[in-house]
């Protein structure tokens, strides 16, 4: 007796793996390019 999920659940589940996922890299491209910042105004300021 094999048991199918619902199609609509399985939707909602792969868009919200995919939204999660999205959400993961901008963050990490966000701290990056904070970093970066930060980086570059310690530099500047000790020169």
């Amino acid at each position: 007796m094999d048991v199918e999920p619902a199609p609509r659940k399985a939707i909602v589940a792969f868009l919200l793996d995919r939204a999660n996922s999205l959400g993961m890299i901008l963050i990490i491209g966000f701290l990056m390019m904070i970093t970066m910042v930060l980086s570059t105004v310690v530099a500047y300021l000790v020169t």
